[in-house]
């Protein structure tokens, strides 16, 4: 099967774009219908302003090729006056890729002006989309978008994002690049069709009709470089009867600043006053800064991933004839290994793989914990290192245990950590499971505040505790079972299809006989005492 899908890979992208190359033979015939159905809605012109960064523009432009399943589109590219290698690679880019087109305006005339003429340039289109260069697109990213633009009322429609100064910024668990796709699909799962009305598009990334664009007019030149020009525009939308609408169930990864952060401090503050004070003058009024929803990170990527430590360079030593020798012998062992593991990859979509794996990493974490349990003396020292920490507590209102949920170690704090905190500060003894300590693993308990407690131990060294308070979501419902005599808090989740690790018939399981827990394990639940 694996040869067959190799001999159709070429043949099948020419016929259905690159997207194709990276679809499964059990996909790409419904992938296929989804483009028919798309391309009834008109033509579509992305247009992409660059200046230097290639290594942005090209995650860009592959990120859109690769994913982009809407059948009807170009891209054009506007090129404000790059460096020569720059323009030489924008040109071979596009004589490789019929979809794209390049503009080289020869000198930087600003972000607003490079954006007229590739409006200009796509007067065919039906719709028009701006799309900064440095960011990466996820599946079904424009059908979607232009989905919303069927409604007259929506003049212009945009995407949430991981960094954005208004409320179509969110929070994001991804800390690597290929992990966007797989956050994007669980957002689209959870907020399919979901929208709000939002003052201001930032045009790192908006979707406009044709027509609205020729009605409202070009972008204001007067910007310059860029900024307020978003500010601008969104106003002259609405003032025209529009609603301008932020997708929920779409997600653009934003990289941010790819072009200002090459500006000194300096240089950047005097383009953002003398453009906040053109605004300002043309529609008599003070700006308000734009606020982001309460209690999202706004952060530029790479400043967010600078703050986790990146693995360090391991020193290879030069290869001797006896060590290739040695890794000949190895990759013939393997090789049949690999083929199948290519058959699998190709035959097996990607959801049932994952429904796979996640099951494969569940039952090999429970064995890893039982095998733990089976050690008396680590057991027995977590004992007494848990009871030395409870004798240090003797007034506190309870004990309350954390299964394996979110991790701690993050600048993203959740509802299982916030609930850690606020539980440990009403005099609880708080007891949060984590796969890592930090690194560290010479301890089994670490006190990261009064009376809240990180743990990496068996559920056996825990059963130490009589009557713990378990606070369970429906991936960890079976953890009260190994305690003893629990209380459980089980936190109702409306949407099981969020954790996407685990098969959708066990967790239903779970859900649906949350109360028959207290007949198998003589536990019981009620509400957690004030």
């Amino acid at each position: 099967m694996s040869v067959l899908w190799s001999s159709l890979r070429r043949p099948v992208a020419g016929i259905l774009g690159q997207a194709a190359l990276a679809r499964s033979p059990s996909t790409w015939v419904d992938w296929v219908r989804r483009r028919r159905r798309a391309a009834d809605l008109g033509k579509v012109s992305i247009v992409v302003v660059t200046y230097n960064n290639p290594e942005y523009t090209r995650l860009t432009l592959e990120s859109v090729l690769q994913k982009t399943e809407y059948a009807n589109y170009e891209i054009v590219v506007v090129d404000n006056g790059s460096a020569a290698s720059m323009t030489v690679w924008l040109l071979g880019y596009a004589a490789k890729h019929p979809q794209v087109k390049v503009i080289l305006n020869g000198r930087n005339l600003g972000f607003p002006a490079a954006n007229n003429i590739g409006i200009r340039a796509a007067a065919d289109s039906t719709y028009v989309v701006l799309l900064n260069n440095d960011c990466i697109v996820t599946p079904g990213w424009l059908t979607r978008l232009i989905g919303y633009l069927r409604d007259p009322q929506i003049g212009m429609v945009g995407p949430v994002t991981n960094f954005a100064g208004n409320e179509a910024c969110v929070n994001v668990d991804y800390y690597r690049l290929e992990e966007i796709d797989r956050f994007a699909r669980i957002r689209t799962l959870v907020r399919r069709g979901h929208s709000f009305d939002i003052p201001m598009l930032a045009m790192f990334c908006l979707a406009m009709r044709r027509a609205v664009v020729e009605e409202i007019g070009p972008l204001d030149e007067q910007f310059g470089a860029g900024m307020f020009e978003d500010d601008d525009y969104a106003l002259r939308v609405r003032q025209a009867g529009y609603r301008i609408v932020c997708a929920e169930d779409v997600f653009v990864h934003h990289f941010g600043r790819s072009s200002f952060s090459k500006l000194d401090d300096a240089e950047f503050r005097r383009i953002v006053d003398e453009n906040r004070a053109r605004f300002e003058a043309k529609w008599e009024t003070t700006w308000e800064p734009p606020h982001p929803r309460s209690g999202v990170l706004v952060e530029p990527w790479v400043e967010r991933v600078a703050h986790y430590p990146q693995p360090k360079a391991v020193a290879r030593l030069p290869a001797t004839p006896a060590k290739r020798a040695r890794a000949a012998a190895v990759n013939g062992v393997r090789a049949p290994a690999r083929l199948v593991h290519q058959v699998y990859q190709t035959a097996v979509p990607y959801e049932k793989r994952l429904i796979f794996w996640s099951w494969r990493r569940r039952n090999t974490f429970q064995m890893q914990q039982l095998i733990r349990s089976l050690e008396v003396s680590a057991v027995r020292a977590g004992r007494a290192e848990l009871r030395a920490i409870l004798a240090q507590y003797p007034d506190a209102k309870g004990i309350v245990i954390f299964p394996p949920s979110a991790p701690w170690y993050t600048t993203l704090f959740q509802r299982p950590q916030q609930m850690a905190l606020a539980l440990a500060a009403l005099g609880y003894v708080v007891l949060y499971w984590v796969e890592d300590m930090d690194g560290d693993h010479s301890t089994r308990f670490h006190k990261v505040a009064e009376r809240l407690h990180l743990c990496n131990v068996p559920p056996s060294v825990l059963r130490t505790c009589d009557q713990p308070i378990v606070v369970t979501y429906a991936h960890t419902y079976n953890w009260a079972a190994m305690l003893r005599r629990p209380v459980v808090v089980y936190e109702l989740i409306d949407h099981l299809d969020i954790f996407t690790d685990f098969p959708r018939r066990l967790l239903e399981r779970y859900h649906h006989s949350r109360g028959g827990h207290r007949r198998r394990s003589g536990g019981r639940t009620q509400a957690l005492p004030a």
